[in-house]
């Protein structure tokens, strides 16, 4: 079935990532404020636009110069993607967090109590977006995120919502990690760094049906291992995190990021680096979504397919 389909999904793939952006910008609703005119909405679709072009622009500038990279240390062949996205998406909010006084709330332990129906809901519309994505180049499980949202809104001021929309996240996640590897194994191709890795395990080998269904089997018993370890270990780490000291934390983080990005990628892997912190601390201020930042690989593929 997907032998067959996706040749024909390949030759509109370039509007398929255009009609993605759009949903983006156009779901942006940015801070909500009760009593607030339509037209803020509009303001925070032109602060999403100014984040993905202006990631967008730096991911065009960091790939057509990662020639000028020179790690270090060489370990395999270095990734542009590396300091890029380690500063748009991890740095950007370790430097956040550092300037602000973050507080990790008093946890409350309890039960997940939501209709049989909403946790249905929640799986098939995660489910559904995580393995569209997962066919398609620049688009993560984050941006599977967004159109999940078209089903499943989120509503922090109902519990049952919220918590749906938690469900549709993690059905997000799976159904993505699972189709990236049917992805691979029928079209020859990686669509994201997990799946990467995967291939460069295999060393370059194709992934034929036995390696496949190992690694379905695979996915399956670490899944059923997590659930019973996440529900174990979350009880008891509560009390460690609120003894952590947040800020020192994220300094020490930070720094062994940035001393990463030096290492593998050379100065010109910093300089990518330092250029896309400030681009992603524009979302939380800009109060809009971090996943329009994904621009840095969109825009570059947009440019590639027209």
């Amino acid at each position: 079935f997907f032998t067959g389909v996706y040749p024909f999904v390949d030759q509109y793939i370039g509007w398929i990532l255009l009609a993605i952006v759009l949903v983006m910008v156009y779901t942006e609703r940015g801070e909500v404020v009760e009593g607030q005119g339509p037209l803020v909405r509009m303001k925070y679709r032109m602060f999403a636009v100014v984040l993905f072009l202006g990631s967008g622009l730096l991911g065009l500038f960091a790939f057509e110069s990662q020639a000028l990279m020179n790690p270090l240390i060489m370990i395999g062949e270095p990734s542009i993607l590396m300091p890029l996205f380690s500063g748009l998406f991890g740095a950007s909010m370790l430097v956040i967090s550092m300037l602000t006084d973050t507080v990790i709330p008093m946890q409350v332990s309890s039960r997940l109590i939501l209709p049989p129906k909403r946790i249905l809901r929640g799986t098939v519309v995660g489910s559904v977006a995580g393995s569209f994505v997962a066919w398609l180049p620049g688009v993560t499980s984050a941006v599977a995120t967004v159109l999940a949202r078209l089903a499943v809104k989120e509503d922090y001021s109902d519990d049952d919502t919220a918590r749906e929309f938690i469900v549709s996240i993690s059905g997000v996640n799976t159904a993505n990690a699972i189709y990236g590897l049917v992805a691979l194994y029928v079209i020859g191709r990686t669509r994201s760094g997990a799946m990467v890795a995967v291939s460069d395990v295999m060393g370059g080998t194709s992934l034929d049906a036995n390696i496949l269904v190992i690694l379905l089997i695979i996915i399956v018993g670490v899944s059923i291992a997590a659930y019973f370890m996440t529900i174990y270990l979350g009880d008891r780490i509560l009390g460690v995190l609120t003894r952590i000291n947040y800020r020192r934390m994220c300094m020490v983080i930070l720094t062994g990021l940035t001393l990463l990005v030096l290492v593998f990628t050379g100065w010109f892997g910093l300089v990518v680096f330092a250029a896309a912190v400030p681009l992603g601390m524009l979302a939380p201020y800009l109060k809009v979504r971090r996943t329009h930042a994904m621009g840095a690989l969109i825009l570059p593929l947009l440019m590639f397919y027209f």
